[in-house]
């Protein structure tokens, strides 16, 4: 789910994570005008400040990688996956060992269906042995990107390797809801269904409002038009991503009791209506290419 009220967050961790200091020297001015920017989703103007920072004379190697990286996320909230892609491509030849760069990269291929790309991109940030850039505190192994990998394997059929992420997810974080759904299905859908180890994990979970309703769906505990009524509680934008959800895993509910038909619709309409950067819509459009719709 992308929050706005989070991207800056999301920014500063990245740079953390890639042993990149945080923005507090020159063009600083055009950098915190396009966080106040992004924040308030005037993409555009973020972008346009960052070309205007990019543009100054002297620019160090790190000032250009941090400009770049925050310009990377503007073009992807504003769905310009190519430009993100080319911007997360010329931070890595600046920082080449920056992994979660490779992520960020990953989840713009993926949003543009490159699976194959993503695959690589992600392969890379997790790869064995693989160490963050000088300065960084976070280990190379990230339950977000084991999910989104898992994502990716999922939409492409290997639903195996998609439940091997999907475990790691859950090990690393016990608590991620949206981990120990995927698992389940995942496994579901591989035609070894974890039934007694997923009713383990859902009660452990957090019982928050979203998205134990579609954990009770799968344990039987609600039904599809309590899925529904949940998904359209809270803000605009809560509703319309659980909405997005609710439709893709009521689909998934379908498949695994072997109804495509009922299947279909709730699939079609989240590659019709859900934006890309949510992993559901790779889960639906790689369901449907199986399915032949």
């Amino acid at each position: 789910m992308k929050v706005r009220t989070l991207w800056l967050a999301l920014f500063l961790a990245s740079c953390a994570a890639n042993g990149m200091a945080q923005p507090a020297s020159p063009p600083s001015g055009d950098l915190k005008a396009a966080i106040a920017a992004g924040q308030r989703g005037d993409y555009d103007e973020a972008i346009r400040l960052l070309d205007h920072g990019l543009g100054a004379p002297g620019l160090s190697s790190e000032e250009q990688a941090k400009l770049l990286l925050y310009r990377g996320f503007a073009y992807d909230e504003a769905g310009k996956y190519d430009r993100a892609i080319e911007d997360y491509t010329k931070v890595l030849h600046l920082k080449p060992d920056a992994l979660q760069v490779y992520y960020r990269r990953g989840i713009a291929h993926r949003e543009k269906g490159e699976y194959a790309a993503a695959l690589a991109d992600f392969d890379t940030a997790l790869a064995p042995g693989a160490k963050p850039a000088p300065g960084a505190r976070t280990p190379p192994d990230w339950p977000f990107v084991h999910g989104d990998r898992g994502v990716v394997r999922f939409a492409t059929g290997r639903f195996a390797e998609a439940a091997q992420d999907f475990a790691r997810v859950v090990a690393l974080d016990p608590s991620d809801q949206y981990g120990i759904l995927w698992l389940h299905i995942a496994l579901s859908r591989e035609g070894k269904p974890n039934a007694q180890e997923f009713a383990r994990q859902a009660a452990a979970a957090p019982a928050d409002e979203w998205p134990q309703p579609l954990l009770s769906l799968f344990l039987g505990k609600a039904t599809p038009d309590q899925v529904r009524q949940a998904a359209a509680a809270g803000e605009a934008e809560a509703r319309q991503n659980q909405e997005c959800e609710a439709n893709f895993f009521l689909g998934e509910y379908a498949l695994v009791h072997g109804d495509a038909k009922s299947a279909t619709p709730l699939l079609k309409q989240v590659v019709d209506a859900c934006t890309p950067s949510l992993g559901v819509h790779a889960g639906a459009a790689g369901e449907l290419a199986r399915i032949g719709k």
